[in-house]
């Protein structure tokens, strides 16, 4: 025999007596491991404790931009006479390299001298509209481009990124030389969208001669859309430093073989006591 609804009526005023009167347990405290172990308590206190994707500045507030309304720095370095001076363009993730969280390394056979400009959460199209406003003291020796990982979430199909990805470029190189850095990898993006994504500014890029480094190799564990102070930002820095460095690393000539002179074009002579 069906119940009536007197008896659901019983049973939803036991049920809600029940609740009020049972202690309420506290909410366990949950804890991203990553693979290795549980990660290192945070040495900093300007830092966050994310475990799982490392460590992580906090963000400073930047100053809106008035051409694109995002957030955006702009720093060039004092000039040096005898550094080449390359500016590296961007979005968030030059953020610990232009707060200073993260330094660029040093070479002392190659004096390089380093500025940077950040829009974070800017495309390419933020990018450009950036630059072509921007009011460079002085032209650099080459710029560095760090290839816009914003267009993934941009809702642009990929041929739409590719053609603001390409205006990029061209404005680019109204100033100097030109070449490119792969974006980071992102966790939260799908992986062969990334790679299509890849494969088309490695594309544009070639038509341009500009030919990008190739794809950098990042733990996982250190991304999810941003990289880790600690694990990501250092091999994005030396990326980023070697792209920089080999664009003025002059190519070694090799010695003439030991008891040879050259005395003209493919003409070589024994060089001893009685012959030359």
């Amino acid at each position: 025999m069906p119940r009536g609804k007197g008896y659901r009526r019983s049973l939803a005023g036991k049920l809600k007596y029940a609740k009020r009167n049972t202690p309420q347990l506290p909410t366990p405290e949950v804890i991203l491991v990553p693979r290795g172990g549980a990660c290192e308590p945070c040495k900093y206190s300007y830092m966050y404790t994310c475990c799982g994707t490392g460590v992580r500045h906090r963000v400073n507030e930047w100053t809106r931009s008035k051409v694109t309304g995002k957030q955006h720095k702009f720093i060039i370095p004092p000039e040096v006479p005898d550094k080449k001076f390359i500016l590296i363009v961007g979005d968030s993730h030059l953020r610990a390299i232009v707060d200073g969280i993260v330094p660029m390394p040093k070479s002392q056979d190659i004096p390089l001298s380093f500025g940077f400009m950040s829009t974070p959460g800017g495309t390419a199209a933020d990018l450009r509209a950036e630059l072509d406003n921007a009011l460079l003291p002085r032209i650099p020796d080459a710029i560095c481009l760090l290839a816009p990982s914003n267009n993934l979430t941009a809702n642009q199909t990929i041929s739409e990124a590719a053609a603001d990805f390409r205006k990029l470029l061209v404005i680019l190189t109204l100033y100097v030389k030109v070449f490119v850095v792969d974006f980071p990898p992102r966790l939260n993006i799908d992986l062969d969208v990334q790679r299509h994504y890849r494969e088309e500014y490695h594309r544009v890029a070639a038509l341009l001669d500009m030919f990008p480094l190739n794809n950098l190799k990042l733990d996982s564990s250190c991304i999810l859309t941003h990289l880790s102070d600690n694990r990501g930002m250092p091999i994005l820095v030396n990326a980023l430093y070697m792209a920089c460095y080999v664009q003025f690393l002059e190519p070694r000539q090799d010695p003439a073989p030991v008891g040879w002179k050259v005395v003209g074009p493919g003409r070589k002579v024994i060089t001893n006591n009685v012959f030359l």
